[in-house]
């Protein structure tokens, strides 16, 4: 076998066993979560989020009339990293430039994420209704 030939292998082995071994982390769960509620996926919202003693269902039902309510509100959003205080909360820092557009400016915010059951959530109830409008709580 050629050397470039195992090395590639070896790369490729390498990643995947980065990917699959990497697990989750704070800002990615965050991004995900972003991603899902400029989108209105409520599927994936509700699963992101985490507010105690609620059943999922209650969580999607709130979700399914965040997005309604909010459905012609834009905004744009920037992932600028994350701030882990203990091994189950930290926050991912953001900037949100709501309304968006011309004369839109953007302002800092905090996503307050629970690491529970060893994954990321966010804590909905802790985050700014500031930063979207209906939040569930």
């Amino acid at each position: 076998m050629h050397w470039m030939v195992a090395a590639v292998l070896g790369g490729i082995v390498l990643v995947l066993g980065i990917i699959l071994l990497g697990g989750d982390t704070a800002q990615g769960a965050g991004a995900r979560f972003m991603a899902a509620l400029a989108k209105r996926d409520v599927a994936t919202l509700t699963d992101l989020t985490y507010i105690e003693g609620r059943p999922k269902e209650d969580i999607q039902k709130q979700w399914e009339f965040a997005t309604d309510v909010a459905q012609h509100y834009r905004f744009r959003y920037l992932i600028l990293g994350q701030m882990q205080s203990d091994p189950t909360t930290a926050s991912v820092r953001m900037q949100i430039w709501r309304n968006y557009g011309p004369g839109s400016y953007e302002e800092n915010f905090s996503l307050p994420m629970k690491r529970v059951d060893g994954r990321w959530m966010v804590d909905v109830t802790n985050w700014s209704r500031g930063a979207f409008p209906a939040l569930p709580r």
